[in-house]
């Protein structure tokens, strides 16, 4: 797999607070009109029997208008909770931004616990405008970690994520995502926000031997490695071994050993956001 050239990376950031916020989307509209120039100037609503509705990023509150009303909506005709999911893909494939929003911090499924609320970007093309994809995710990453303050935050290529969180041996279903048991796994990209830092220790994360390690805000950005191409590397798997085994494997999911004693904060898992 070539070092610089990736063509399928995902990230996404977790937050602590409810995302149907003025502010919090402002912020987001704001990275995306500095960083996706090029990209394309208008975005539609995905999927297309949502109807056909343009979104002009340069527009005052588009972002956050277009959100609070497609959600509410969806509160309205189901009589449920305000909880939705809005996608904003552009004229190409190259990119989509995904808005997860929920009056609850976190939601049950099954026996697991899931964010409610997260801001996750699919980057499928080897440019996203003039900017080779791996320095736009990181750039991006970095910013809204900077300007959200996620909880917990990750970023890699879509092969990384696959092969440590997705099993296939029963149909195909996500594993290691119980926000109340571990961490889902250590990637290219990791943020790790207040509520992890305060759990697993401030001097612990940052004297971590990654190739880089970094305070933002009350929280800690930490890369494993420059290119997320090389997840399958032996430098690689070396590299990420030596940063779990520093921070300690139980706080993170491992699919070759599930069972082993996990560690997470104590969330309070029924809140709402306020």
């Amino acid at each position: 797999m070539n070092r610089k050239s990736v063509v399928s990376i995902d990230l996404e950031v977790c937050l602590g607070r409810c995302l149907l916020d003025e502010e919090l989307i402002g912020k987001v509209q704001e990275i995306l009109l500095r960083y996706a120039v090029g990209w394309v100037p208008v975005m539609r609503l995905w999927p297309p029997e949502h109807g056909d509705k343009n979104l002009d990023l340069g527009a005052d509150r588009s972002l956050f208008d277009l959100t609070k009303r497609e959600i509410e909506e969806a509160a309205a005709n189901t009589g449920s909770r305000l909880t939705g999911l809005v996608e904003f893909r552009g004229a190409t494939q190259g990119l989509a931004v995904i808005m997860s929003v929920d009056e609850k911090t976190f939601f049950r499924v099954g026996d697991n616990w899931l964010w409610g609320n997260r801001i996750a970007l699919q980057i499928r093309k080897q440019k996203i405008g003039s900017i080779n994809s791996v320095k736009w995710a990181g750039s991006v990453f970095e910013e809204l970690c900077a300007a959200v303050s996620p909880w917990y935050g990750r970023a890699s290529s879509t092969q990384e994520y696959e092969a440590k969180n997705i099993d296939r041996s029963d149909g195909v279903r996500a594993v290691g995502v119980n926000v109340a048991r571990a961490l889902p796994g250590l990637y290219w990209l990791n943020f790790f926000g207040k509520p992890y830092v305060d759990h697993i220790g401030r001097e612990q994360i940052l004297s971590a031997p990654a190739e880089t390690v970094r305070a933002i805000d009350d929280g800690i950005l930490l890369r494993l490695m420059e290119y997320p191409g090389t997840w399958d590397s032996a430098e690689y798997r070396l590299g990420e071994e030596k940063v779990l085994e520093h921070l300690s494997p139980r706080y993170f999911f491992s699919k070759t050993n599930p069972a082993r004693i996990h560690s997470a904060p104590s969330f309070d898992l029924v809140g709402y956001c306020g």
